[in-house]
């Protein structure tokens, strides 16, 4: 229930701010404070004027330097693992995603007796870290290849059946050139499944085939020890991300929408039946070429000159799809389409699995009014998007809706040491899907283009990267990695006046086998997972951090199952009798 009082102070300060201000905590006294002087690091606009720690404004807090991390409010850390190299004692660095299975267990229970619950953290990299081109610290800040025999990269098993000791368990070679960066578990069906995609390197090549772009599927039944079943083969075409969705009238019946960043078509939906053996075929496609083309031109004077202080501005946009997520009843998929913008698509014939054509080419503005189509885009007009390019360089990387509420959660990403300021969100409605409206923004200091200046938080020099990434969505609250600013927890509850609730930002490993970047700082990446009441995240050097939120909204957070935001999997909350959803 919104708490009109606490909601009129946020609303009362931020007018007063004119929309500059953000949260604050407060600080003990030997505690670092970032605002001693209120002009450095952060420009003058940054002046702290929330001090007494109401939370005020769409800005949230600023990350603290490297020798000050960890950065820590309403989370408690439960369990940690570096995650090394088999046989080593040091962080193996370059972990990408984590998902979660039980053996012998259908999750949302309790377990089994003698049942093990297994994290899988891939790596987003071609070759084992410390192998091959593997650029590992040689000293004086100086990096060079490893100069070992080429290795596959590695899947990390990890036993996490006590959270409070989360004891690495083993690793399963992958792909050698390729990068096992996405990955997601059918839990009932004891299925995992790991996206992998060419990573060529200067001693490993990745060639664009079958064997390097593909979706591998695996038996976790016994969860420590996955057995490969079958493959979904990408061929020559790069996957990015997928979404894994549930029917909910066919329990053994899911759909995996796939999105393609270079290629055509850009979204690709496989049916899936009985996982992890059954059968998988290709039911549908979905692409805005050629009506869109691959590459279209853009005047360099219509973006924002105080965007590109440190890089140079782009000649043109393309519709390629970076990601999309999906409706809990699958008649719906947020788009995000990378330079081109935020769309949404009506699925309603393929999730009900009536007659449909199953390849949408648009070949001009009447193409996606066709019905009887298994994918088309709600609002048919080719030019018809939700779209900061340009004026804003970030690309339209994430589109969530918030469960049970007409709203939705959108972000961007510019990847880069050198992109300041970075990205931004949007809360956007979607009662008119066809033309979505900004109801308000988010971001951090740091992806204000006034802090973008030599010896500021922008600066190149200090090599880390404020875009937001990967979120794990709730009614009233959501979960955001942020790369070098760590793990974010945003309150939606005033659709109109997003503020942030928790941070947790880990200190980074000082010994890693391969350093993102070659840099030191943080880079939490992945999708955030919610399992039996704890959060799952990972640092890409740092390795799997287990967290308690504390912070504002907790109690409303699911105690059992696995909730993650690029799935559907709806549970019944046990402890309330609420039924929680993620979407």
């Amino acid at each position: 229930m919104i708490r009109r009082k606490r909601l009129l102070q946020k609303a009362l300060l931020s007018a007063c701010s004119a929309g500059l201000l953000f949260g604050s905590v407060a600080y003990a006294q030997d505690e670092f404070d970032p605002f001693a002087d209120p002009f450095a690091p952060f420009a003058p606009v940054m002046v702290n004027v929330a001090r007494e720690g109401i939370k005020t404004g769409n800005i949230g807090e600023p990350r603290w330097p490297l020798e000050n991390l960890p950065q820590i409010s309403n989370f408690e850390v439960i369990g940690h693992n570096i995650i090394p190299n088999p046989g080593d004692r040091i962080a193996r660095g370059r972990n990408g995603f984590i998902a979660i299975a039980e053996s012998g267990a259908d999750m949302g229970g309790g377990n089994i007796a003698g049942s093990v619950t297994c994290a899988y953290v891939g790596q987003r990299v071609g070759e084992k870290t410390g192998t091959g081109s593997s650029p590992i610290e040689l000293g004086a800040g100086q990096f060079g290849p490893s100069g070992r025999p080429a290795q596959p990269p590695e899947l990390a098993i990890l036993d996490i059946t006590d959270p409070r000791k989360p004891t690495w368990a083993g690793a399963i070679p992958m792909v050698l050139g390729s990068q096992h960066r996405e990955g997601r578990t059918i839990p009932e069906r004891h299925t995992l499944i790991v996206q992998n995609y060419q990573t060529a390197t200067a001693t490993t090549p990745g060639a664009a085939d079958d064997a390097h772009d593909n979706l591998q599927i695996f038996d976790v039944q016994d969860c420590l020890h996955p057995k490969f079943v079958q493959q979904i083969s990408n061929g020559s075409q790069i996957p990015h991300e997928f979404n894994v969705w549930k029917d909910p009238n066919r329990p053994t019946r899911f759909l995996i929408f796939q999105s393609f960043s270079s290629g055509d078509p850009t979204l690709r939906v496989w049916e899936f039946n009985n996982p992890p053996d059954g059968a998988i075929t290709k039911v549908a496609s979905w692409s805005l070429q050629p009506a869109f083309p691959a590459s279209q031109p853009v005047d360099m004077t219509t973006w924002a000159d105080e965007q590109f202080p440190y890089t140079n501005k782009g000649t043109s946009i393309a519709p390629g799809l970076h990601t999309m997520s999906v409706s809990e009843d699958g008649t719906r998929v947020y788009v995000s389409l990378s330079s081109y913008g935020f769309v949404v698509l009506d699925s309603s014939n393929l999730a009900n699995r009536l007659p449909c054509t199953a390849d949408t080419r648009t070949l001009d503005d009447t193409t996606n009014a066709d019905p009887t189509l298994c994918l088309r885009k709600i609002n048919p007009h080719v030019d018809s998007r939700m779209t900061h390019q340009p004026p804003y360089p970030y690309s339209h990387h994430t589109f969530q809706k918030i469960p049970n509420r007409p709203y939705g959660i959108t972000s961007g990403e510019r990847n880069g040491t050198t992109t300041c300021p970075w990205s931004r969100g949007e809360i956007v409605d979607l009662r008119n899907e066809g033309y979505l409206t900004v109801v308000s923004t988010y971001m951090l200091p740091e992806d204000l283009a006034e802090n973008c200046f030599p010896g500021g938080p922008g600066d190149p020099r200090l090599q880390r990267e404020f875009s937001a990434h990967q979120m794990l969505v709730f009614e009233n609250l959501w979960f955001q990695s942020w790369y070098s600013a760590g793990l974010r927890v945003w309150s939606s509850e005033n659709p109109a006046q997003p503020y942030e609730t928790g941070w947790f930002v880990p200190r980074p490993e000082e010994r890693q086998v391969e350093k993102f970047r070659q840099s030191d700082d943080v880079w939490v990446w992945p999708h955030p997972v919610l399992y039996n009441g704890l959060i799952y995240t990972v640092d890409e050097g740092s390795g799997l951090y287990i967290l308690k939120y504390t912070g504002e909204g907790a109690g409303e957070l699911p105690k059992r199952g696995l909730y993650v935001s690029n799935t559907n999997y709806p549970r019944l909350e046990k402890d309330t009798g609420k039924r929680a959803l993620v979407k």
